[in-house]
């Protein structure tokens, strides 16, 4: 398959901080293959950065986080043989970021439809600006939703609720996102960026093997059954148990201080 060159993703470091940004402005940020395929370098780059702590994943231009898949490349790359070989290409790429170890957020900006949701759902949290309009609009372009992220979306915010997403293929505000369930907090559009490098900071202040092993066990739990990896839940907890760290947040309480964390 030959990918399309439109659009990038820019992938940077700022302190404990790696920032994932989807740059195709012209298009709202729609997301082509060649994007899912450069948002796959940077999460992997991202689990082997011990330096990284927490990754942001967000759009460029402040009028949309994603408005879903690049249109354009639907008629030749989202079509015949190439549709299986597209799709897989994008389920991979989701997989690595849910199964990331360290936390993702989702800062949402603007327009966050289709692809877009798909992108935030596989996201741990997900942080709106007032301004965010949120959808699923499949229904309205003859396709479905994939089962994995039809599952998260429930997950999220209810058997029925999710129905109605899909169904009136709606977009809803931030508040209406909100009360759903969608999206975990609301901030004013000239605080996104701020406020979620806030929580990042919160986040990535401690440890960091506590916070994988959280993670893991979240997602092992809201997992289908026969997917769950209880053995490998217990092995990361007792690993916990077992670190450095456990001992420097023991010892920094009886010496009141902040811990110092270092990941083993």
């Amino acid at each position: 398959m030959t990918t399309s060159k439109a659009g990038r993703v820019l992938v940077s470091a700022e302190g404990a901080i790696g920032w994932l940004r989807l740059d195709n402005q012209e298009r709202l940020n729609a997301i082509s293959l060649s994007m899912w395929e450069e948002l796959g370098v940077g999460v992997d780059s991202f689990q082997e950065n011990d330096a990284i702590k927490v990754v942001v994943v967000t759009g460029a231009g402040g009028k949309a986080f994603c408005a879903g898949g690049d249109i354009s490349e639907f008629e030749t790359l989202r079509s015949g043989a190439n549709a299986v070989s597209y799709g897989e290409i994008g389920k991979a790429v989701l997989h690595r970021l849910k199964w990331l170890p360290k936390p993702t957020i989702a800062a949402i900006d603007g327009y966050c439809l289709g692809g877009g949701m798909a992108l935030a759902l596989n996201c741990d949290l997900r942080i709106a600006a007032d301004t965010a309009q949120l959808g699923i609009p499949a229904a309205k372009r003859g396709q479905s939703y994939e089962y994995t992220n039809v599952k998260l979306l429930a997950d999220l915010v209810g058997p029925s609720a999710a129905k109605l997403i899909l169904f009136t293929a709606r977009r809803f505000g931030a508040e209406q996102a909100l009360k759903k369930g969608l999206v975990d907090d609301i901030v004013p559009a000239a605080d996104l960026r701020d406020h979620v490098e806030q929580l990042a900071n919160i986040i990535s202040a401690n440890a960091p093997l506590s916070i994988a092993g959280i993670k893991f066990a979240v997602n092992t739990a809201m997992a289908d059954p026969d997917q769950r990896d209880l053995a490998a839940c217990a092995v990361q907890a007792a690993a916990c148990l077992a670190s450095e760290d456990y001992a420097e947040a023991t010892r920094s309480f009886m010496e009141k201080r902040p811990p110092v964390f270092k990941g083993r």
